[in-house]
């Protein structure tokens, strides 16, 4: 973010807990979802015997999951709670019978799953040092590019997959492995975040609105930027 009285820029970086506890539900059931590029969860969710996870469940746990992504967190409260899962009738599920029942049978496990995962994120996000990692990053991409950022309202959701992934969903929101957001702030920390973003392009997205696509684009094939 920019010093005060000059126009400012924002990250924010969060893990919301449903789509948590929607990724440990998941993979309990051994759900066979559509969205076959979903990564496991890290840890790994051991799961239950005979699975317990039927076509139908799938079918909806990826319609909950499409819609409980593409909630914005500020939103009106009554359209945060949509996805959210409430015990002990789940009625945000009322029209996903069969996950209503898996979420019902695994809730209490999946829930402690999820502190388990919120401790290890607070712990990365209150790592001593790390309060101006995003400013670092910007101010490295600006200079790299050789003007100021533009301005920009960047949305990280961190979620417990295994790997070390990016994906951006609208140019103003991605979704980011636990382990990628580790590996970035640890070279934050080590001052050496520009070499990170510039040699990989899907990371390069993660901070693509602060200095411009085709500066970034160009950066990444060895090009002079405009």
């Amino acid at each position: 973010m920019r010093q005060a009285g000059q126009a400012s820029w924002l990250m924010s970086i969060d893990e919301p807990q449903n789509l948590v506890l929607g990724l440990f539900i998941r993979d309990v059931a051994a759900l066979s979802s559509a969205h076959s590029w979903l990564p496991p969860a890290a840890p790994a969710v051991p799961g239950v015997a005979g699975g317990g996870g039927s076509p139908a469940a799938a079918r909806q746990w990826d319609a909950w999951w499409d819609h409980a992504l593409a909630v914005d967190p500020h939103a009106p409260w009554l359209e945060v709670t949509t996805s959210w899962w409430g015990p002990p009738d789940f009625g945000s599920l009322d029209a996903a019978p069969q996950l209503q029942a898996l979420v019902r049978s695994h809730f209490g496990a999946a829930v402690r799953w999820s502190e388990n995962r919120n401790r290890e994120h607070i712990a990365v996000m209150t790592d001593p040092g790390r309060g101006a990692d995003e400013t670092r990053l910007v101010a490295d991409l600006e200079s790299a590019c050789g003007r100021r950022a533009a301005l920009f309202n960047l949305r990280v959701t961190e979620i417990p997959f295994a790997g070390r992934e990016l994906w951006q969903l609208h140019p103003e929101h991605v979704v980011v492995t636990a382990g990628r957001l580790l590996r970035l702030r640890r070279r934050c920390c080590d001052g050496d975040v520009v070499n990170e973003v510039l040699q990989d392009t899907t990371t390069a997205m993660r901070v693509v609105v602060a200095a411009g696509l085709d500066d970034v684009v160009a950066l990444r094939r060895g090009e002079a930027a405009p």
